[in-house]
């Protein structure tokens, strides 16, 4: 992740106190989304080259939206959205060209492309 470039929090978030709340489903000793989501699977962890450009950020962004937006409609009882079907990928090149305040293939703040998303209704 060399393009990220992370702004430091002026406040220090304290570490979460342990608590004895038990959880009421266990966690599976291991877990493939590919096969747990499998019309899901020809999108979920695309690999994509960013060749020399540092937009990590971007790029982990999008592509974790876009595996999340798969997911989300097989939950909801729709079908996947087809592999070739480019609209149901999210850009890495508008989180690059839009979010405020990030450098593009010189960096930026995955953070800062989470926030764009949820202010610009993606």
């Amino acid at each position: 992740m060399l393009g990220a470039k992370l702004k430091v929090p002026k406040k220090q978030v304290s570490t979460p106190e342990k608590t004895n709340l038990r959880r009421k489903r266990s966690i599976p000793a291991s877990f493939d989304v590919r096969t747990g989501f499998a019309s899901c699977a020809g999108i979920v962890g695309m690999i994509q080259d960013q060749s020399s450009c540092g937009d990590c950020w971007a790029v982990s962004t999008a592509s974790a939206l876009t595996d999340r937006y798969c997911i989300s409609q097989v939950k909801k009882g729709n079908s996947a959205p087809l592999k070739t079907n480019p609209s149901v990928y999210f850009s890495a090149l508008e989180l690059m060209s839009c979010t405020p305040g990030m450098w593009g293939c010189d960096g930026g703040d995955p953070y800062y492309a989470w926030k764009y998303t949820q202010t610009s209704g993606i």
